[in-house]
């Protein structure tokens, strides 16, 4: 299984892919200053692990071949990536 999640800070769009094919799509209501996936500045993120007040839950499984990607990719970008993880 390929999932990729493409995350647009100035249009506030978060959209979520499987195999290639965008399954779905949300915009945030919250202003772009007051909502990032990384509000603390920190440099670790935990994949896999899900914090908040109340609940702290962990992703039991394997990932291979995580990628992490600074800057904004296309549609096509993600599709050209299913199509090289499935070779």
């Amino acid at each position: 299984m390929h999932v990729a999640f493409t995350w647009s800070r100035k249009n506030r769009v978060g959209k979520l892919y499987i195999n290639g094919v965008k399954i779905g799509e949300r915009t945030t209501a919250w202003s772009q200053d007051t909502l990032d996936l990384n509000p603390t500045g920190h440099t670790v993120f935990d994949i896999g692990l899900k914090r908040d007040n109340m609940n702290q839950s962990t992703f039991h499984g394997y990932l291979r071949d995580l990628m992490v990607i600074d800057s904004a990719i296309s549609e096509r970008e993600v599709d050209e990536s299913f199509e090289q993880s499935i070779k």
